[in-house]
């Protein structure tokens, strides 16, 4: 082995994570060019491997965990890496099944009785780990009720039943609209049982796949009657664990004219979070309980310590569910539960915005919050996000969402299993996606060309580093109960690179091929280009002649590779990712060749003097006013082409992160904002010159919905004040779209948008459209290089925005402070734009 190789005792230090983080790096770097080095990494980790594997199938002294079945089942999984685990093709795609040691109950097993004390067992209607659920009637109230029963091998347990008889207590304590209520408990003949109450309805699960993708309005106020019946849990010292679409049921009310309800479900499987006393003797059913897709970081540990925030990021998780019709890490690039664990450990979730275009970007950082990897990233309580969502849930229809979710179907409620008929790794469950890819973000489509601009905007939230690699020190789980799942994260880690592998294909002798602008050209017809580069994100520079086109970035992971195919076909550059998506290729325009008699394009920096003689001298070109009023009293100024630098620079994004702390923009925000580049507008457009007012909104659709306005949530803040000129909110983007298309069919436009139900439409349409983000950005910035368009100091931004310093925590009427050099106001404040 060449001298500069690292020797054996530090390649097992690396394989064990015993290295500090500069040893990690320099030891990573050199084995990856060094096959030597690789080949003896193989085999330190095949050693260890191998030694872990053998020390958890001997037998050992009984441990406090020994008589939990996940914990079984985890060592079980980890010894069907030996080759004793098969996929089985008729289950779910990402449910490992272990040959022999199926307890799987047959569908018609007949009822263990026919009735328990007063109540007659109906039908059974669902099965956990924790006991059967069966549909019962009380026979001296002729009631319907569910009736749960601890499993008869369980009877024997003598922790099962003290622990089952804890259940009882707990969830006796408990009477709140958002949880389904217990009504009963107690044991017959060495039977143990719980009552709860019968609801009819569907869970979040059905009501999902029967329905698609949910209206935003609906899924948030789901979320957050979800979040009440859990700050009542919280209050009374509960964690449930296992939040998850299949556990909250929308149930109809008893009461003709009033609307469902959001119930929780199972939670009577939930532990209480005070510390169990050693005398108690008692564990959970699994160290590691909960569904992967929905189930928090910390769980993956230590089930027993994990508190509220725990069932905030299953919130989280399940409203990004709602929302874009998967969890967050699901699909292909997921399908197996190691893959997932994996990924739950050491990844970001893809941003929701880039599955579902109409989030709104407040929305967006609020599930971005619920699914922070660190429990004190996340809102504290339920109360905190209960306040968080409640502007979003203006609109929403429960109502008509249930019919819709059962129309043709039965009602009946889904008491979901909380483990699976085989032992497995729960992944999944009753509410696993299907495996095929994620549907495209709907209505991204933003046009070009001379056109009006509605102001308001919801630009795509670039929450970057989707897929980066949380330090491993953070990623390892160590508790007991975990080793088996620890194991599975350390083999799969170690041996993934510190950089990531691009592949380029060219097809075309005529172009000529860069990353990242800056790095070497590849050249060469169907020849295969490969180099190694940072995880992040990346994009390519093709040039063919004098044009030169730029691709939209995409994310290289640590230890992925990405294949890229570039094809030139007619002046059209095609290039497609991992053989199957397109990535946006644009030609990038430059000033060399600008029509002569075409008036000179405003370049960034210049001054609010030099800008209004580029809007004049385009203005005449054009024939056209520099500023003009529309049929619904909107202002809009004439924005000339121009230039100016996008983004930010990299002090700039260290300063704002040290400014931001972990209570406001999420840190990946700002780092989007890196790093900065120059961007050239062709077009001159209109844009308005402040935000769309709620008695304008309200004169195009017919409606008001926002929080600060008489009817709305908000109202209070806003008594005896005429809020016609506030800035309309808490309207989707689906919604601008919609509002865009109206407004010009009104004023007999072309529209520039077709909206159906919840899908948005790009037409070829000369109407008014929302503002692409380069475009934004150009007018919000108006030539200046300065922290904001009006001043680099905290006092000139109160100048010119309403912020949380001067606003008193509620909108004002637009047009009210500064408007910058392009003539437009509220740039930096007011309503979130």
């Amino acid at each position: 082995m060449p001298q500069s190789c690292p020797t054996r005792a530090q390649l097992d230090s690396f394989q064990a994570g015993d290295l500090d983080e500069a040893a990690l790096t320099a030891v990573a770097s050199h084995v990856e060019i060094c096959p030597n080095c690789q080949r003896s990494l193989e085999t330190i980790i095949g050693d260890s491997a191998d030694t872990v594997l053998a020390a958890l199938l001997e037998e050992v002294e009984p441990s406090p965990f020994a008589a939990e079945p996940a914990c079984r089942v985890a060592i079980e999984r980890v010894a069907a890496l030996a080759g004793s685990a098969t996929f089985d093709s008729e289950s779910s795609p990402t449910t490992i099944v272990l040959r022999g040691a199926s307890t799987a109950v047959a569908e018609d097993q007949p009822l263990p009785l026919e009735t328990i004390r007063e109540y007659k067992l109906l039908a059974k209607i669902g099965e956990g780990g924790m006991g059967a659920v069966y549909k019962a009637l009380h026979t001296k109230l002729d009631k319907v009720v569910a009736l749960k029963v601890l499993p008869e091998g369980r009877m024997r347990d003598g922790g099962s039943v003290a622990r089952f008889q804890r259940e009882m207590k707990a969830v006796g304590r408990l009477d709140h609209p958002n949880i389904v209520r217990a009504m009963d408990a107690g044991e017959e003949a060495g039977t143990h049982f719980l009552v709860m109450e019968y609801v009819e309805g569907a869970d979040l699960s059905q009501l999902a796949k029967n329905i698609g993708l949910l209206p935003v309005a609906d899924a948030c106020e789901l979320i957050r009657q979800a979040a009440i019946g859990l700050q009542e849990a919280h209050e009374h010292g509960m964690v449930h664990r296992d939040i998850k679409p299949s556990n909250l049921i929308l149930a109809k009310s008893p009461r003709k004219k009033s609307p469902p309800t959001l119930k929780i479900l199972d939670l009577g499987l939930a532990l209480l979070s005070e510390a169990m006393l050693p005398d108690q003797g008692l564990t959970s059913t699994g160290q590691m309980m909960g569904t992967i897709d929905y189930m928090a970081p910390e769980q993956g540990s230590d089930t027993h310590h994990v508190d509220i925030r725990a069932d905030i990021y299953s919130l989280g998780a399940t409203l990004y569910r709602l929302l874009t019709g998967w969890p967050p890490f699901s699909g292909e690039k997921f399908d197996t539960p190691v893959k997932k664990i994996l990924a739950l450990a050491t990844l970001e979730p893809e941003a929701v915005q880039t599955r579902r275009a109409d989030v709104p970007p407040p929305l967006a950082i609020i599930i971005h919050k619920m699914l922070a990897k660190d429990p004190a990233n996340r809102y504290a309580t339920p109360d905190e996000l209960i306040e968080a969502l409640s502007p979003f849930c203006q609109g929403s229809d429960l109502a008509a969402l249930l019919e819709r979710g059962t129309v043709g179907r039965s009602s009946a409620p889904s008491y979901s299993s909380d483990a699976p008929t085989h032992p497995q790794l729960s992944s999944g469950s009753a509410d696993t996606a299907p495996t095929s890819p994620p549907p495209p973000p709907l209505g991204e489509g933003r046009g070009e060309g001379v056109r009006a601009v509605s102001a308001k905007r919801f630009p795509k939230l670039g929450l970057a580093g989707q897929g980066r690699k949380i330090p491993r020190s953070a990623a390892i789980a160590s508790a007991c109960g975990g080793a088996a799942l620890a194991l599975l994260l350390g083999v799969v880690f170690y041996l993934e690179t510190l950089k990531g592998t691009i592949r380029i294909e060219i097809h075309d002798d005529q172009i000529r091929v860069a990353l990242d602008e800056d790095s070497a050209t590849f050249q060469g017809v169907n020849k295969k280009h490969k180099v190694r580069v940072e995880p992040g994100e990346h994009g390519l520079t093709i040039t063919c002649g004098d044009l030169k086109f730029h691709t939209d970035k995409f994310v290289l992971t640590k230890g992925e590779t990405v294949r890229l195919s570039v094809t030139y076909l007619a002046g059209k550059v095609e290039v497609v990712q991992n053989e199957v998506k397109p990535l946006r290729v644009q030609l990038q325009p430059s000033w060399d060749g600008w029509p002569k008699a075409a008036p000179a394009p405003a370049i960034a920096p210049f001054d609010a003097k030099q800008v209004r003689k580029h809007q004049e001298e385009w203005a005449e070109h054009l024939g056209v006013p520099v500023e003009y009023e529309n049929s619904v009293g909107m202002k809009f100024v004439l924005i000339p082409p121009g230039e100016f630098l996008m983004g930010s620079t990299q002090a700039e994004v260290a300063a704002a992160l040290v400014t931001a702390g972990k209570d406001l923009l999420p840190q990946e925000y700002i780092k989007s904002a890196f790093p900065q580049h120059k961007v050239i507008l062709t077009q001159p457009i209109y844009v308005g010159v402040h935000e769309v007012t709620q008695g304008q909104y309200e004169q195009v659709m017919g409606k008001n919905p926002s929080h600060f306005s008489p009817l709305g949530a908000g109202k209070d803040a806003v008594a005896g004040k005429n809020t016609v000129s506030l800035p309309v909110e808490t309207v989707s983007w689906n919604d601008a779209a919609e509002f865009c298309a109206k407004l010009s069919a009104n004023e007999k436009l072309s529209p520039y948008y077709s909206r159906v139900g919840e899908r948005v439409t790009r037409l070829e349409g000369t109407g008014y459209s929302l503002l692409k983000e380069a475009e934004w950005e150009f007018v919000c910035r108006a030539g200046t290089t300065t922290r904001f368009a009006s001043g680099d100091k905290d006092e000139d931004l109160l100048r010119a925005s309403w912020i949380s310093n001067n606003s008193g925590r509620r909108t004002h009427a637009v047009g009210e402070l500064e408007r910058n050099p392009l003539g437009l106001y509220d740039t930096h404040g007011n309503v979130w734009e």
